[in-house]
């Protein structure tokens, strides 16, 4: 096993067992906890088999931590006004002027930008030798797109087994009928964004090798 994966899987334990302590929301905090069960499976799997780059494996723990304070406050809760307010005396609401919470918005963009590279690594992996990295790249970059619209399609899934009030706190729509639609922007913008600075570094790379 590798120790640094290790120990930043028991720190994401540890983040999760305290966020967890006298829950605010009750049931629907531990529905939002799902997600964190099959990232969790994923961190400790690569943990023991090193598929993935240490960088690769910290955006995909980032993720998780992100994802598991949202749990907490069901994101639509999350109170980063006031800790913007109370650390740097700055709202960002004030700034730009926002009339909803924002942080479920910063969680689909971060999907993107945290995820791909750990896809990447995947595909680089499980493709026959010789194939160029931009076939994984593109192949990474679209699976983002394909996660992001099944998720959405999961959350559509649930008005259909959930009371109105568990799904409105889960989907975090804030009356926003858009809300699907700007999640997978954003989590396309995310992906495009990593893809980017992946594929500048190898072509920086093979430039050196020249």
């Amino acid at each position: 096993m590798n120790r640094t994966k290790i120990y930043i899987l028991l720190f994401l334990i540890a983040l999760l067992v305290i966020t967890t302590i006298q829950p605010i929301y009750g049931f629907d905090m531990w529905l939002q906890h799902v997600g964190s069960v099959l990232l969790f499976v994923l961190l400790f799997i690569d943990a023991r088999k090193g598929h993935l780059r240490l960088s690769s494996y910290i955006g995909i723990a980032l993720f998780t931590a992100i994802h598991i304070f949202g749990a907490r406050w069901l994101y639509t809760m999350v109170p980063y006004d006031d800790w913007c307010q109370n650390l740097l005396n700055w709202s960002p609401n004030d700034t730009f002027g926002w009339e909803r919470n924002h942080y479920d918005r910063m969680v689909h963009f971060m999907f993107g930008l945290s995820i791909l590279s750990a896809c990447f690594d995947w595909y680089l992996l499980k493709l026959p030798k010789g194939i160029s990295y931009k076939y994984a790249l593109i192949l990474a970059w679209m699976s983002i797109q394909v996660f992001s619209l099944i998720y959405e399609l999961f959350e559509w899934g649930l008005t259909f087994a959930l009371s109105p009030e568990s799904v409105e706190s889960y989907n975090g729509q804030q009356g926003d009928m858009w809300d699907p639609h700007k999640d997978m922007a954003l989590a396309f913008l995310g992906s495009s964004v990593s893809a980017l600075i992946i594929y500048l570094k190898h072509k920086k790379m093979s430039r050196k090798t020249l």
